[in-house]
């Protein structure tokens, strides 16, 4: 009875095992060292029991770790080769308190499991050339197999170091500036018409990376988010964001088989969420950077992403141009959807002076920008300062589209002049379903005045080519006109539009078939009103 009572409970029991491994331990190698305090700390982690103190285990864990990176520092290359010190910390790291891990040299380590990831990738090069071999032996590597532990290793050193030192954040932007150099050299592998097309394992090396750049770049962004502005450091978060995004655009062609940055969940499964949460974050964290005199951050964002969209970023893979047009299709849909997201960002001479010029956004991508700063700006503050935001958006392309209609009618418009001129009254129209009713009129009325104007000289100097070409573009607007607002105004608007459109088709109509031999194909609806119509679409 007696000995029952002052036997050692469970928790005793454990202590004094604890205890025991503690002073086995002392005076042997760091590697053996961080390896059993690590086992020792996680099932200690795993226990119920609450009164078991595990503080001198995390206390030795730090220290073994400490004096393995003396042992394989970076300068001899040994961390990289020895795989067992960084999946012990990879496992015990994240359950010890961040206040006893500032201990560590936090920047050392960063680098160090950073310098791992690449290494692990190949530094980015695994599609370059024949790309079989070295993709087999890095999905085969211990290191590969053991990668979503490195990774996070790497965004918790991260984290912890932004967190605890000024220097946090330059070792972030180099992390982060490391992952976007890798993801580069891989878009430009994968567009080299030279590069075998990329097996089954190739493109799980490749999803494996977008995860890697993904737990580590969310890890960046949260706690890059509480940092105070103007503190110590040179980097600042929105430097870290831009680099962030660009990354995620060299690698659109891999989201694009998870459903893009922006896809809508509809099933019970939430898709690749934490893509999504980054994606958003660093565009948060970009557009709260206030603009730094006449600089405007999100645009020179941008105007990046819209100069990568050039002739050349899609080389054809091959023979093939397959893959190709996925690629050119994913890209294309990476940049609106930041294009669309940072509107609000934006000033209006991006989108108009830069994007309507030829070699930048296509037609289609001017229309969708446009359309969405548009709604976007009639849409904030009060109804009075949502219409006066929303009729200076239309109010400056207006003042585009006159200019270039001045300068065509007084000859000095050139080809290039008269494609921007359409291309910016086509992006008008596109506006008419993202205006609310009252600016929708009177956006209607200035579209009638531009389509019905008078051709722009009837003195026969003008080549017939040329008169064509106008006229083709006329009746281009006239059916782009027709499916605005046919298909995509909204149901609280749509009556006024109908009205609108009966009341002025006919004029719009003649004016094109007066020039068109009398037909109006594009819309397939007949001029006169009174002669029964077989049209293939109905009138409004």
């Amino acid at each position: 009875m007696s000995r029952a009572v002052f036997s050692k409970g469970v928790e005793g029991r454990t202590q004094e095992w604890v205890r025991a491994i503690l002073r086995g331990l002392q005076g042997g190698r760091a590697v053996i060292r961080l390896a059993c305090c690590t086992g020792v700390l996680i099932g200690l982690k795993g226990l119920p029991l609450r009164e078991i103190s595990d503080g001198k285990v995390e206390d030795e864990v730090i220290i073994a770790l400490a004096e393995v990176m003396d042992d394989y520092n970076a300068d001899t290359g040994d961390w990289e080769k020895e795989f067992r010190p960084k999946l012990d910390a990879s496992q015990s790291l994240p359950s010890i308190p961040k206040a006893k891990l500032r201990a560590l040299p936090l920047s050392l380590l960063a680098q160090l499991s950073m310098s791992t990831l690449a290494s692990a990738f190949q530094e980015g090069s695994f599609l370059k050339g024949r790309p079989e071999q070295s993709i087999d032996l890095a999905s085969k590597s211990p290191t590969m197999l053991a990668l979503a532990g490195l990774s996070k290793l790497a965004a918790f050193t991260i984290e912890t170091s932004i967190e605890s030192s000024p220097q946090g954040l330059q070792d972030a932007y180099d992390s982060v500036q490391n992952f976007q150099v890798m993801a580069n050299r891989i878009e430009k592998d994968w567009r080299d018409p030279e590069t075998i097309p990329p097996s089954d394992a190739a493109w799980l090396l490749l999803k494996t990376f977008l995860f890697s750049a993904i737990m580590i770049a969310d890890s960046v962004l949260g706690a890059a988010v509480y940092v105070r502005p103007g503190g110590f450091s040179e980097v600042s978060p929105h430097v870290l964001a831009k680099s962030i995004l660009r990354t995620l655009s060299h690698l659109s062609f891999v989201i694009s088989h998870f459903g893009g940055v922006t896809v809508t969940i509809v099933s019970d499964d939430p898709g690749f969420v934490e893509l999504r949460k980054v994606f958003y974050l660093a565009l948060d964290v970009l557009a709260s950077q206030e603009p730094t005199g006449d600089f405007n951050y999100c645009e020179s964002f941008v105007k990046e992403l819209v100069a990568d969209l050039g002739a050349d970023t899609f080389v054809p893979r091959g023979t093939s141009s397959r893959h190709s047009e996925a690629f050119k299709q994913a890209k294309t849909a990476y940049t609106l959807a930041c294009i669309e997201q940072l509107v609000p960002s934006l000033g209006i001479p991006c989108l108009m002076d830069h994007n309507s010029q030829g070699g930048r956004l296509s037609t289609a991508q001017l229309r969708l920008a446009y359309a969405a700063l548009v709604r976007c700006a009639s849409s904030s503050g009060t109804n009075s300062e949502a219409r006066q935001l929303g009729w200076y958006c239309i109010d400056v392309i207006l003042d585009v589209i006159r200019g270039l209609l001045s300068e065509g009618a007084q000859g000095s418009g050139g080809q290039d002049s008269q494609q921007r001129l359409h291309r910016l009254q086509l992006t008008l129209i596109s506006t008419v379903s993202s205006l609310p009713l009252p600016l929708m009129i009177r956006t209607l009325e200035e579209i009638r005045n531009i389509i019905t104007r008078p051709r722009q000289s009837d003195s026969g100097v003008e080549m017939e080519e040329h008169v064509v070409e106008e006229e083709r573009r006329r009746k281009e607007l006239v059916d782009a006109l027709f499916v605005e607002i046919l298909e995509k105004v909204g149901d609280q608007e749509k009556e006024a539009a109908m009205r609108w459109w009966h009341i002025h088709r006919q004029s719009l109509l003649v004016e094109v078939s007066q020039e068109m031999g009398d037909e109006s194909q594009g819309t397939g609806m007949s001029v006169e009103e009174d002669k029964p119509s077989h049209d293939p679409m109905p009138r409004l």
